[in-house]
């Protein structure tokens, strides 16, 4: 069995502010996890789990203010093949079950219908059924409020011929008339080009959003128009150095043609963040600035900061991490 432990140094002046500590099993799953929010030795927080021969997590015990009594206990329950069929939440920690969830499924392992009990009296509130296509992609969620047998809302998914979702109609009194539509465009790596919600389906959309990307798939612009008048609101772009270490995104945020954020990254070969700065205003003067320094297993070990932007980082938080195993 192992502890590994996160120590928090805020401040960078030695002192250890904030530790985080995990227990593991020799399996290597997580049996306890505490949090010493302020540094001073005895643990604020704490989760203990319990697994079964197969990994599969059993009961969560939570103490939220580190006094020994679990204010909070979930209780997990499987099939023989593995799969979730009830959750049991006891809320307060009196040994009574405060809410309870069930899971059923298909033959094929794909979700049939979910119940919810919010008080616990074995009744269910609310059921959801879901359906799926031959591409056995959800097609369908119908949910039951008071599970008395009516569909009280509907929710319809399209897709296109490559699997991409098209469509979905939601009809929130399960009348036949559909309330909201919304409108989704995908290219065939499945990055989103353009999105349009239309409420009432008046073919006024009230929300659309377009984007585009670069040839190796980053992010080149996004324009949204917030309020579906047709008239674009906010507008970002991202632009890249040839090796893709350095990124800038600005924002012009009320469309006046100017604009009024830049944020710059600086990355390494492995993607870790290096540096970024912040133009809050886009004055061309930045306005705060961080940077981080990274261990060999590519974690974080130190953040400065530069509050001001004027070049000199005057604080910084460093982490520690430790491990022992028996």
């Amino acid at each position: 069995s192992c502890v590994r432990s996160t120590l928090i140094d805020r401040g960078d002046d030695g002192t250890i502010d904030e530790t985080i500590s995990g227990s593991y099993d020799p399996r290597g799953l997580l049996t306890r996890e505490e949090r010493d929010n302020d540094g001073d030795g005895v643990a604020d927080e704490a989760t203990e789990y319990e697994h079964d021969a197969d990994g599969r997590r059993l009961v969560e015990r939570r103490d939220g203010n580190g006094d020994g009594i679990f204010e909070r206990v979930t209780h997990y329950r499987y099939d023989a093949n593995g799969r979730l069929v009830e959750t049991r939440y006891d809320l307060d920690g009196d040994g009574v079950d405060d809410r309870i969830s069930t899971f059923a499924y298909n033959d094929d392992g794909s979700l049939r219908e979910e119940t919810f009990d919010g008080d616990g009296d074995g009744l269910a509130d609310y059921r959801i059924r879901y359906s799926y296509n031959a591409m056995g992609k959800i097609e369908s969620v119908a949910t039951d409020l008071g599970d008395d047998g009516t569909v009280d809302s509907l929710e319809r998914y399209v897709y296109d011929a490559r699997g991409f979702l098209s469509h979905s109609d939601y009809d929130s009194g399960a009348d036949g008339q559909v309330d909201t539509r919304r409108n989704y465009v995908y290219d065939d790596q499945g990055r989103l080009l353009s999105y349009i919600k239309d409420d009432g389906v008046d073919q006024k959309p009230e929300n659309a959003q377009t984007h585009s990307f670069t040839v190796d798939g980053k992010p080149l612009e996004s324009r949204y128009d917030d309020n579906g008048d047709g008239v674009i609101d906010r507008i970002t772009t991202f632009t890249y150095d040839e090796g893709g270490s350095e990124k800038t995104e600005t924002s012009d945020r009320d469309l006046d043609g100017v604009v009024d954020v830049i944020y710059h990254g600086r990355f390494d070969l492995k993607g870790h963040l290096l540096e970024e700065s912040f133009d809050d205003d886009a004055d061309g003067t930045i306005d705060r600035r961080q940077r981080y320094v990274y261990d060999e297993k590519g974690r974080v070990v130190r953040i400065e900061h530069d509050d001001d932007g004027d070049g000199v980082y005057e604080n910084a938080d460093s982490f520690t991490y430790t491990e022992i195993c028996r």
